[in-house]
C-alpha cells in the first residue's frame, strides 16, 4: 500500500525485526534553474534509480520563517525502508546537485516492519 503515511514493505524484509525508515526531503524551488514540475521528476527518478525494490513518494509543503516572513516550499519526501544508509545519503546528495538545493533534509528512524 503507498500513499500519504503508508510505507512501501518489501517482501524481502518479512522477520527482519528491525529496518531503518528514511525520509528525504527534497525541496522543489530551484530559483529558477528548474520547473517544479522538473525538480519533482528529478526527484521521483532518482528515487526508482536508487531504490527500484520500492519506496513511497509524499507530496508536501516544507515551511520555516526567513527573517519574519513564513516562506512555503513544494517539497518531495521520499520514504525508503532499508539499512543501506550510505544509498540514502547518495539519493540526498544527487538531488542536491541536481536540484540545486542548499540542503537536504534526511531523517532516519528505527521501525518494525513484516508483512501481515
Amino acid at each position: 500500500m503507498t500513499g500519504a503515511g503508508h510505507v512501501v514493505i518489501l517482501k524481502e524484509f518479512r522477520g527482519t525485526p528491525t529496518m531503518k525508515l528514511f525520509n528525504i526531503y527534497c525541496g522543489l524551488d530551484t530559483n529558477g534553474r528548474l520547473t517544479q514540475e522538473e525538480a519533482a521528476k528529478t526527484a521521483k527518478g532518482l528515487a526508482m534509480d536508487y531504490f527500484p525494490q520500492g519506496h513511497t513518494i509524499i507530496e508536501a509543503q516544507g515551511r520555516w520563517d526567513q527573517g519574519g516572513v513564513a516562506v512555503t516550499e513544494p517539497t518531495i519526501i521520499i520514504q525508503v525502508l532499508t539499512d543501506d544508509e550510505q544509498r540514502a545519503r547518495d539519493l540526498a546528495g544527487t538531488y542536491k546537485h541536481l536540484g540545486f538545493q542548499e540542503a537536504v533534509m534526511i531523517t532516519k528512524q528505527e521501525v518494525d516492519a513484516d508483512f501481515v
